[in-house]
């Protein structure tokens, strides 16, 4: 009897002449951002002149960890001579940009979900206040965060793709053009993307939802090894024509 045979893996290619790659969330935490960083920079020294290298940040820089402004202002004044930076809006960047436009409501929601130790490293030493008196925590965040920070995290984009590749926060919608998804779906989608084994409209790199280590599936490769959490690690993906390799600094 005839059996079909199953199809060969579908390759996945970056632009010709360019290497990316793509971290996960950070989180606030900014050790193993430095030695991640490290590491990316040794490799771009050795990389062919003809190739171009881009580092993409899937979003979350903040939150959680315990570093998040130090986070923010080294990354906002982050340069190197053979590397291109592009950075992605998370779902965590955009409540935090809800709450210094003056939003009680996303700061009540913000603060449980890690926003205590970024208004902690911005040095917001009235938290105790927040149950009596919330306006003037809201007041002493305005005051306290950059407007050099608000800038750099307003300009983060909703999307990046190169090649056959789409990196994302947090996922696409199914069945969705990439034009026509929402920031809501960029920034917060899960159960709905993740369960997906259809194609995409390109394969998608993404954060937001953790995973024991970086995965690389058929349609989407995940980064965000929880880098905050005990034994977790920061995780950057390695794209080069249609190989995939993963780099990886623990927490």
């Amino acid at each position: 009897m005839f059996r079909r045979q199953p199809s060969p893996p579908k390759s996945f290619y970056t632009p010709e002449g360019q290497c990316v790659y793509v971290i996960g969330d950070i989180h606030g935490c900014l050790d193993p951002l430095n030695r991640l960083l490290e590491q990316i920079e040794r490799r771009a020294t050795h990389v062919h002149p003809s190739v171009s290298t881009t580092l993409v940040f899937v979003g979350d820089l903040i939150d959680r960890g315990p570093q998040s402004a130090q986070v923010v202002e080294r990354l906002r004044l982050y340069t190197h001579p053979k590397i291109k930076t592009v950075f992605i809006m998370g779902n965590h960047e955009e409540v935090f940009l809800d709450v210094l436009n003056g939003s009680l409501r996303a700061m009540i929601r913000w603060f449980d979900w890690g926003g205590r130790d970024t208004a902690r490293s911005y040095g917001v030493d009235n938290l105790g206040l927040l149950p009596i008196d919330p306006e003037q925590v809201l007041f002493r965040l305005q005051e306290l965060v950059p407007k050099l920070h608000v800038d750099f995290l307003s300009e983060f984009q909703p999307y990046h793709s190169f090649g056959d590749y789409v990196v994302v926060h947090a996922g696409l919608r199914p069945r969705v053009s990439l034009e026509d998804q929402s920031n809501k779906d960029l920034r917060w989608i899960r159960e709905k993307f993740l369960s997906y084994r259809g194609e995409f409209p390109r394969k998608v790199i993404h954060g937001h939802t953790i995973v024991d280590q970086a995965e690389n599936r058929p349609n989407r490769i995940a980064v965000d090894t929880g880098v905050y959490i005990e034994n977790g690690a920061l995780t950057a993906a390695f794209l080069i024509e249609d190989k995939v390799e993963f780099l990886t600094e623990p927490s």
